[in-house]
């Protein structure tokens, strides 16, 4: 232990409460307790209502108290009420006060959720089966955990927080650019412009689904060939390689007419038909997979009739043509029919437009680093194998 760390027991921290809701006239708003966002209203969580008929035996959780639930605390289910307004909880959970005066509460959130506790919450648990073993008070009360002085809790809950900012910013960034992406287009393409059917900016047969299962079996498949791109890899307008399937140069090349060039665009033949990919430069080679379909386009630029064909209007339409009822499907007549409206300057959008996804993954990649930062940082200051140094103090606002 790092020297000014100290060992303290959670009864030390906290004390159990019991109190009860019982007769009411007005009912108060009802608490979940989420591992991934703690205390939270049950109203924003669920779509139906979850609580009993009768809140009478729920238990009262005021701003600041904090709760657990009894058989999930080991993957998290704990925190404080910080909604500012009091609420009740299902008897399922343990209520408790904060009563310490010699740490820092904001301290114990970080804590308290990570993986050495949670670790411990488990081996104190009490049951035979994994997912029903209960951690009741006493035997919480009892886990002792290794901290840092209240100064240097301070600290790291200051750099956290900071480090949390940053990337709520980049998630808001990311928004902002999804949705400018969203209301440009539909304001673009769906605006004066010329109509056209997709078949008529296509050269013959350019609208070509993948090849059929009896083309392409699960024994073709490799770990390392040629990739064949399937529905579930269109991704946000992208061909996603994270699960692509493979298979050898040899079946690839007997499935030459599948393959794809740069400025293909991919749909998928069934489920989800509001899924779009265009391809690149690196995907030249690549398979259009079963279930996908290629559309080529001769006179008109790609991108133009991929943002054409992104609009809410193509998937209302798409939806409303597709054959089938349990799993739509769609076929290259249905394709080819698609109605598109091609605007006047259509080029200077997608420029906008491309450079709006820029933003966008800029947003998306800055959140993720940061929170990867975040986690790896956050597991060496609860740890004690890095120290943040006094200097860091000036930084601090106060806020208890």
């Amino acid at each position: 232990m790092r020297d000014g760390w100290r060992t303290v027991r959670l009864g030390e921290l906290f004390e159990l409460t019991k109190a009860r809701l019982g007769l009411h006239q007005v009912e108060p708003p009802v608490l979940s307790l989420s591992k991934y966002d703690g205390v939270i209203l049950a109203s924003e969580y669920f779509d139906r209502r979850i609580a009993s008929a009768s809140l009478d035996g729920y238990k009262v959780l005021p701003p600041g108290d904090w709760a657990y639930s009894t058989i999930h605390i080991d993957e998290g289910s704990i925190g404080r009420n910080n909604l500012a307004v009091p609420g009740v909880l299902s008897p399922m959970y343990t209520t408790m006060r904060w009563v310490s005066r010699g740490n820092d509460p904001r301290f114990f959130e970080l804590i308290l959720r990570s993986p050495s506790t949670l670790s411990a919450y488990r081996a104190n648990a009490q049951g035979t089966v994994n997912r029903r073993r209960s951690l009741a008070f006493d035997a919480f009360s009892r886990i002792e955990l290794d901290v840092p002085p209240l100064a240097e809790q301070r600290r790291i809950v200051d750099l956290i927080r900071a480090l949390d900012g940053v990337a709520e910013a980049s998630d808001r960034v990311t928004s902002a650019a999804n949705g400018t992406i969203s209301s440009l287009r539909q304001a673009a393409f769906s605006g004066e412009g010329t109509d056209v059917r997709l078949r008529d900016l296509c050269e013959p047969d350019g609208i070509q689904i993948g090849p059929f299962g009896s083309q392409l079996h699960a024994r073709d498949y490799v770990t390392d060939g040629v990739p064949v791109v399937m529905p579930q890899d269109l991704v946000d307008g992208q061909i996603s390689t994270e699960s692509i399937a493979r298979i050898s140069a040899v079946d690839a090349s007997r499935l030459a007419r599948h393959r794809l060039q740069p400025g293909d665009i991919l749909l998928p033949r069934r489920g989800d038909l509001t899924k779009r990919a265009i391809a690149d430069e690196r995907e030249r080679g690549w398979i259009c997979g079963t279930g996908s379909v290629r559309v080529r386009v001769s006179k008109a630029a790609p991108e133009v009739v991929f943002e054409a064909l992104s609009t809410a209007e193509t998937n209302g339409w798409l939806v409303d043509h597709a054959v089938g009822v349990t799993l739509p499907n769609l076929n290259t007549q249905i394709v080819g029919d698609i109605p598109l409206r091609i605007p006047v300057g259509a080029q200077a959008t997608v420029c906008a437009l491309q450079e709006l996804r820029i933003v966008e993954e800029c947003g998306n990649q800055l959140a993720t680093r940061v929170r990867r930062a975040r986690s790896a940082l956050l597991w060496e200051l609860l740890e004690g194998t890095h120290a943040i140094p006094p200097s860091y103090d000036r930084f601090l606002d106060g806020a208890a």
